[in-house]
């Protein structure tokens, strides 16, 4: 595929997958700084729109450490999601951008289980009879 070909397909691919994230983000009453990276592409590497698939199943909490570097030096912990979709937690990766003031990182790339530096098992939270797994959005620049 042609250089000029690419950039036409790559930007007919992200463009929805932006105007979607950003929709609901104003949508929930916040402004706009998240960018959606954690979507998979072609063999020749155009985005494939998985927004609406569900990374981690179950029920869920994103938690983020503060830091003075970046941003305000506050953490951020989000309610308890359940089986929440790319997009949702676009909504959140928003959030915690505006909680924690990192405007450095705000490429959502990745979601991941929090494990313990010991014993390598999933840190958890029981609410009732529910296990929360502990979450953290892995953020680029």
């Amino acid at each position: 595929m042609k250089e000029e070909e690419f950039k036409i397909k790559y930007q007919e691919a992200s463009d929805p997958m932006h105007q979607k994230v950003e929709d609901l983000v104003r949508k929930s009453g916040q402004d706009f700084h998240v960018y959606y990276s954690a979507y998979e592409s072609t063999p020749e590497g155009i985005p494939i729109d998985n927004l609406d698939e569900v990374p981690i199943k179950g029920k869920i909490k994103v938690v983020e450490q503060g830091s003075d570097f970046f941003g305000s030096g506050k953490g951020y912990r989000s309610k308890v999601l359940d089986s929440p979709t790319w997009l949702e937690l676009c909504v959140v990766a928003n959030e915690m951008i505006i909680a924690t003031g990192d405007l450095h990182h705000i490429y959502l790339e990745a979601v991941m289980v929090s494990t313990s530096r010991d014993s390598k098992q999933a840190l958890t939270l029981i609410d009732g009879k529910d296990e929360i797994k502990i979450t953290r959005l892995i953020m680029g620049s």
